[in-house]
């Protein structure tokens, strides 16, 4: 069965400003994005989606997931015209307090494949936390495998204990500073032994579980939460905020698939909007002290009892969480629809799918 895809029109200006800002020629691009995420797409179809022509919108997230990779964040709607919008006239704008919230925001995450053990540092470095997954059944029977000092016996279940092991070590060690600073001394090469022993492990872990047919995914997700941080970055910065702060959490997924990314989708109760509103409405907004004056029970009681009273989750509902490789048209769009070949493709598959 066919399914048939409604094409969207490109906004080409912007998607060419993004090549030409990253020092790209059209070929560049091409063969990074082959080589970074394993897609391809033709030149000719490059061309016509920089020309303007209607594309079909697995081609603009492809274009998303490649500057995304480079921490350069876009959504579909940047990169589509919609010309069928109409305007609204004497429109009356609400009042902000008359505004509604939304109960839930929707937010999505691209995670991609993991490679090697760099792929898991970079991530570990930039953020504060970590949160596994596993959408499958994790094999507990052993498998025979190899190594190069010989044939070894073990289970997908085992690998995967390791590998969460080896990720939670290293997380707590980056976030000792004095761990950091004594790897960077010359006589503190166990050090440096160390950690090759943890990329070479984890690189024959992650093949064996790639040979069983499991991948594991990973990214970086922001997420919103109530805390207190420096009102100022400098190091005699003695002023500190209770307010909404974005979090880094690393995201981990174990899947048993053979795609070079997968979505994460989060239906977000206690997104920033939210928080925000919830801040000013029970006046904890003004929460701003000194070092000494947060050391008070009574002003963190009374932030405790805030909490509680609204019944604040600071984690990820894992019971909202949900993976697929699906591409959205629009962010308005975000209830999904499958991706396809249309027919006028069909009829061009080999234009369409070229080497370049």
């Amino acid at each position: 069965m066919i399914q048939i895809v409604k094409k969207k029109k490109p906004n080409s200006k912007k998607i060419k400003q993004l090549r030409e800002t990253n020092n790209l020629s059209q070929e560049d691009f091409l063969s990074r994005m082959k080589e970074d995420l394993g897609y391809t797409m033709s030149r000719r179809t490059y061309q016509r989606i920089e020309k303007g022509d209607d594309v079909q919108p697995k081609y603009l997230d492809y274009i998303i997931k490649f500057y995304d990779k480079k921490n350069i964040k876009l959504n579909i709607d940047e990169l589509v015209l919609d010309n069928n919008k109409k305007k609204i006239v004497n429109k009356k704008t609400k009042s902000p307090a008359e505004k509604i919230i939304q109960t839930y925001d929707y937010q999505k995450v691209y995670l991609y494949k993991v490679n090697h053990f760099e792929d898991v540092s970079k991530l570990i470095t930039k953020s504060s936390r970590r949160k596994f997954f596993y959408p499958l059944t994790i094999n507990s029977s052993n498998i025979t495998s190899w190594r190069e000092l010989g044939v070894i016996y073990t289970s997908e279940k085992d690998v995967v204990k390791r590998m969460v092991s080896m990720i939670g070590d290293f997380g707590k060690k980056h976030l000792n500073n004095k761990n950091q600073i004594a790897r960077e001394k010359y006589d503190n090469a166990d050090l440096e032994f160390d950690l090759i022993d943890i990329v070479s492990d984890f690189g024959e872990f992650l093949k064996f579980l790639n040979s069983q047919g499991v991948n594991l995914y990973a990214a970086n997700f922001n997420l919103a939460q109530f805390g207190v941080e420096a009102v100022d970055p400098h190091p005699y910065n003695d002023l500190f905020k209770y307010g909404v702060y974005d979090k880094v959490i690393t995201i981990f997924c174990f899947k048993r698939d053979n795609e070079q990314d997968l979505n994460f989708n989060y239906e977000n109760f206690w997104h920033r909007e939210k928080l925000e509103q919830l801040l000013k409405k029970h006046k904890m907004d003004n929460f701003e002290k000194n070092q000494f004056e947060w050391g008070d029970p009574e002003i963190n009681d009374e932030i405790q009892a805030f909490e509680e009273s609204i019944k604040y989750f600071d984690g990820i509902d894992t019971s909202k969480v949900t993976f697929d490789h699906r591409v959205p048209f629009t962010n308005d769009d975000f209830g999904y629809e499958p991706d396809g070949r249309d027919l006028a493709e069909m009829n061009n598959y080999k234009d369409e799918d070229e080497s370049f």
